[in-house]
Parts: structure tokens; C-alpha cells; sequence
């Protein structure tokens, strides 16, 4: 097992490449994203925006929990028609990201 492991440590290294992250690789704009859930994982996505805003813009947000959203959308300048209570309300608008981050 623990060869197995190395194996596959060693081939995410090398398939890793660190030059391509959120970034169109087709155009070079950044990507906006809707983050669905923004607890742990979604504020770890949307900390990379912050990091990184020159590849991801979040431009809205799904999540049930009150504080959750408000903190989340406080963060990342999210307006009021962009936050969402589920996942299924964001279908209900006209397209407005490039991607939905599912967390």
C-alpha cells in the first residue's frame, strides 16, 4: 500500500501545474464563480479569490444559514440580488458566472 501511495503522490506532482489555476486558459480573463455552500470549503475557494483575483471573482453565493451568507457576502462584495438561500434559486436567474463551485 504505502508504494501505491508514493506512485500516486509522485504522479499528482507531476501532473500538478501550478501556472494554470482558476484563469480561462482559452482567453486569460479570470473566472467568475457562484460558491454553493459557504461554510469551510466555500470560504477556502473564496479565499483563494482574495489571494488570487486575477484568476477568480466571486460574484455570488448560495447557503441557508443567515451569518454564513451575510459574512460570505460581506467578504467577497456580493450584492443582494446574487445571494441565494438554495442551490435552486440560482437556476431561477439568467446565467451570470462562468462556473458554480459546488462545496
Amino acid at each position: 500500500i504505502a508504494n501505491n501511495t508514493v506512485s500516486f503522490q509522485k504522479k499528482a506532482e507531476k501532473e500538478y501545474n501550478p501556472s494554470f489555476g482558476f484563469t480561462n486558459a482559452k482567453t486569460g480573463k479570470k473566472l467568475t464563480a457562484i460558491v454553493c455552500g459557504a461554510g469551510n470549503r466555500g470560504n477556502t475557494y473564496g479565499d483563494y479569490a482574495i489571494s488570487f483575483p486575477e484568476e477568480l471573482d466571486i460574484v455570488g453565493v448560495a447557503e441557508p444559514i443567515p451569518i454564513r451568507i451575510n459574512r460570505f457576502s460581506e467578504k467577497h462584495n456580493i450584492k443582494k440580488p446574487n445571494q441565494f438561500s438554495t442551490w435552486e434559486h440560482v437556476f431561477e436567474k439568467k446565467k451570470f458566472a462562468d462556473i458554480i463551485i459546488i462545496t
